[in-house]
């Protein structure tokens, strides 16, 4: 099994209306020592193709030709295995619109860019024949939409490639920045990373480095960019980073009591798969943690320190934010992950638009029928949920300042009820009625 890679950075533009990029060489070359310094490539196997050097090598030069040619040499000519991996990884400028994605290369023209720059789909047409089964294509560009000179206000553009691993720098409509005291990007520092971390041993692991360092370094210049990554369906924990084999997760048998929790822990993981839920939405940052913290417990079935955890990401850690409990709580199933909810909706510190988690809660709540008899008799638990249903119903969650009825609040738990095909009498008697 062996390590292929072609790297692509362009410095320079020749077009004066392309913005030249100074580190973009650099920050390629430092990329490559890095990958062959820890020994996962050798430099026979890697291609360098950049403009930061003197030489009239035309073939060295992020020129389109020289790109192209590259590629069909290593699908016709290279002598590369289905279980070797390939990296293309490309710092530059990138431009998308509705008849396809390009990458911008030194010899592209502004005034005709889907003309004369290389188009991801031809990109793909190219890469797709080489033997290697793993194959990772990297983006370290921005991705908004392009208006006047092109400069830090590119696009990758919004399609996505499915047969391959795709990690971009960002999201659609974001940018990739440079820190002003560094010379590396964003992205590409955090990729090295995650090549000098000797745990990070698969696609998932990696991803996870990269957005973790992604977003603290970004929070620290103000910016706002989120690390985007396209796997085509495929389980990025089984898939080996470079060379590293991935550990595997050990099966849990029937009985071990620990059902429950390995439902939780992948119900989370497909949420942050999915991304439900951004990774630059601060509210969100709790159950980013707890989830991870969650995968991790689920390998080593470590209830105790599970319950700690998911206790965490229902509201009881510190920087915990009602947003992120109620929208946590639908994928839970236990009484005991529900309380913390609640008890977060009762607290004074939140107003307004508290009623509607209340009432989403208590819909969750209802249509678990396990919970639902918990809940018929749990009088501690009740009474906590008609507090915060009682403070909610003063303020209107869009109308600031106006009242908000209690009559509209009984009828959306009338609603609930009978979807839920609860009884409301039996959720609600005559007396914690009166309470409000």
């Amino acid at each position: 099994m062996a390590n292929y890679a072609v790297l692509v950075g362009v410095s320079n533009y020749y077009d004066p209306q392309i913005i030249d990029l100074p580190h973009a060489g650099f920050s390629i070359r430092r990329l490559s020592e890095v990958l062959v310094a820890k020994g996962e490539f050798e430099l026979s196997k890697m291609l360098l193709i950049a403009d930061d050097h003197e030489g009239n090598d035309y073939l060295k030069m992020p020129y389109k030709f020289p790109v192209i040619s590259t590629l069909l040499d290593l699908a016709h000519k290279w002598p590369i295995q289905k279980d070797d991996f390939l990296l293309f990884y490309f710092i530059g400028h990138g431009y998308g619109s509705v008849k396809g994605d390009q990458i911008l290369l030194k010899d592209t023209c502004f005034r005709y860019l889907e003309e004369t720059a290389l188009s991801v789909g031809v990109l793909t047409k190219l890469v797709r024949p080489i033997r290697a089964m793993r194959k990772l294509l990297a983006f370290d560009s921005c991705r908004n939409e392009v208006e006047g000179t092109l400069g830090t206000h590119e696009s990758l553009g919004k399609s996505r490639i499915d047969e391959f691993i795709t990690l971009y720098a960002c999201k659609p409509g974001e940018l990739a920045y440079i820190p002003y005291n560094d010379k590396l990007p964003l992205l590409t520092s955090a990729f090295i990373d995650a090549v000098e971390d000797k745990n990070c041993l698969s696609i998932g692991n990696m991803y996870n480095l990269v957005c973790d360092k992604v977003n603290a370094r970004s929070s620290q210049i103000a910016a706002w960019q989120t690390p985007d990554l396209c796997a085509g369906g495929k389980e990025l924990d089984s898939i080996g980073f470079l060379s590293r084999a991935p550990r595997n997760v050990p099966d849990v048998p029937e009985g071990s009591g620990f059902e429950q929790e390995i439902i939780l822990t992948n119900q989370a993981l497909h949420l942050l798969y999915k991304e439900k839920y951004p990774h630059h939405a601060p509210s969100y940052a709790p159950f980013m943690n707890a989830a991870k913290e969650l995968k991790n417990w689920q390998q080593k079935l470590d209830r105790k320190t599970f319950r700690k955890v998911a206790f965490n990401l229902l509201g009881k850690g510190e920087n915990a934010d009602v947003y992120t409990v109620s929208y946590m709580v639908r994928w839970g199933s236990d009484a005991t992950m529900f309380r913390p909810l609640i008890e977060s909706l009762a607290a004074e510190k939140y107003r307004g638009t508290v009623v509607w988690q209340a009432l989403d809660a208590l819909e969750v709540i209802l249509r678990n029928e396990q919970v639902a008899k918990w809940l018929t008799v749990d009088e501690e638990l009740k009474a906590i949920l008609i507090k915060a249903l009682s403070r909610s119903a003063g303020e209107h969650p869009t109308r600031k300042g106006q009242p908000f009825a209690p009559s509209v609040v009984w009828g959306k738990i009338l609603q609930i009820c009978k979807r839920a095909d609860v009884p409301f009498q039996s959720v609600f008697s005559p007396e914690a009625l009166a309470q409000l």
